[in-house]
């Protein structure tokens, strides 16, 4: 009998100690992720729109820097007539390429044709 009521005991500690920690949880949570949030640098702001409130954050312009570094696939080297001739690289092909600057024609028609040995790509 004395076994079956230790267990007991503690059975229903555990059982108060999650209902206890459930409560503290729901009974904070707004606060604490209020903090966690003011600690990253962002700011609890208010705007009206036709009458309506907006509630916003505006955050911090120091986040962590991006990486810029990106991977050169081609290689071109400008002539004395303006056209640009190199290659492009990549890890199954290599192929050789001709940029030659065009008039252009309307306002959104390419600036450059693109040509490949004799295809021409513009």
């Amino acid at each position: 009998m004395l076994m079956i009521s230790a267990g007991l005991i503690v059975l229903l500690a555990l059982i108060a100690l999650t209902a206890a920690s459930f409560i503290v949880r729901n009974v904070n949570y707004a606060s604490w992720d209020a903090a966690r949030v003011a600690r990253a640098g962002f700011i609890e702001k208010q705007t009206e729109i036709n009458g309506s409130i907006l509630n916003y954050a505006k955050g911090p312009d120091n986040g962590p820097q991006r990486r810029k570094t990106m991977a050169t696939i081609g290689y071109l080297t400008r002539n004395e007539d303006g056209s640009y001739k190199g290659e492009l690289l990549t890890l199954s092909h290599s192929i050789p390429l001709t940029l030659v600057p065009i008039e252009k024609t309307k306002k959104d028609a390419p600036n450059w044709r693109t040509m490949s040995g004799r295809a021409d790509y513009a």
